[in-house]
């Protein structure tokens, strides 16, 4: 059995299970009626939910540009008795 809790409160549970057609894994969320999905569909219902998963992030915007660092360089006025420009 797999059981995986969100941090809002829903819960996933996978567990193994039988129908009259043959072995397949039974689908819970939140306790509710299963999803029977057969052994042979397994991939199918993967690949759909890696499908699933690229859409909703398609639907987030875009993080922000990263704003560069500003500096701020300070030059101290060196006075012309000691070697620096006349001109300050």
């Amino acid at each position: 059995m797999f059981e995986l809790t969100v941090a809002h409160g829903d819960r996933l549970t996978i567990r193994r299970s039988q129908t009259p057609t043959g072995p397949c894994i039974a689908l819970e969320v939140n306790d509710g009626l299963p999803a029977h999905i057969p052994l042979d569909h397994l991939e199918e219902v993967i690949a759909g939910m890696r499908d699933a998963a690229r859409q909703a992030a398609a639907l987030q915007p875009a993080p922000p540009e990263p704003v560069p660092d500003t500096y701020v360089v300070i030059v101290p006025r060196i006075p012309a008795s000691l070697g620096g420009r006349s001109d300050d």
